[in-house]
């Protein structure tokens, strides 16, 4: 297992979860519309975000996730191996001869 969650374009505006240790975790979709269904830059607690994946821990201590929406893909955001979920693929990936 992972403590890894995948992070897709949010289908709303605001989401506010509150966990059980009484904080809350906001999720936030500026310019979120039917058309900008692309994430163009995020902050998690006011910090860049460029991560695909939020961890269990991130979310349990609270604060808050925003992205920025638009309607063209941001071809540069989320590119690294840094910002890339865990892969059991990857992982076990192996090299094909021929």
């Amino acid at each position: 297992g992972t403590d890894q969650y995948v992070i897709g374009s949010p289908l709303f505006k605001k989401a506010t979860i509150t966990l059980e240790n009484g904080k809350k975790f906001i999720i936030e979709g500026e310019n979120n519309a039917e058309r900008n269904v692309y994430i163009l830059s995020g902050t998690l607690n006011t910090k860049p975000f460029t991560r695909n994946y939020i961890t269990y821990k991130e979310i349990a201590d609270g604060g808050k996730l925003s992205f920025v929406m638009g309607d063209k893909p941001e071809t540069q955001r989320g590119v690294e191996l840094k910002d890339r979920p865990y892969s059991v693929s990857i992982e076990n990936s192996f090299k094909l001869v021929y």
